[in-house]
């Protein structure tokens, strides 16, 4: 998640000036925290609005749903999870 919303705010200030995000599940998430700036992010980025669709509200249930839909097994659930809260 942190690579990702590392990977938004450098895009968008590569080809920015971007005002405005329109961004899907982790996207969002991920556009949140480029925008937001606090740690572990070194500053924001100065977006104005943000569209986000179905932005997950519950991160242990979104890693099970789809740890289920690969058949990743419990253990390697669990280490997903980790990984992606770390």
């Amino acid at each position: 998640m942190i690579n990702c919303a590392h990977s938004v705010r450098d895009v968008a200030e590569a080809l920015g000036p971007i005002q405005f995000v329109v961004a899907h599940s982790l996207g969002g998430l991920a556009s949140l925290l480029a925008g937001w700036g606090g740690q572990p992010m070194p500053r924001p980025y100065p977006f104005r609005a943000y569209a986000c669709v179905s932005l997950p509200n519950s991160f242990p249930e979104l890693v099970r749903g789809f740890a289920s839909s690969i058949s990743l097994s419990g253990s390697a659930q669990a280490r997903l999870e980790q990984m992606l809260e770390n």
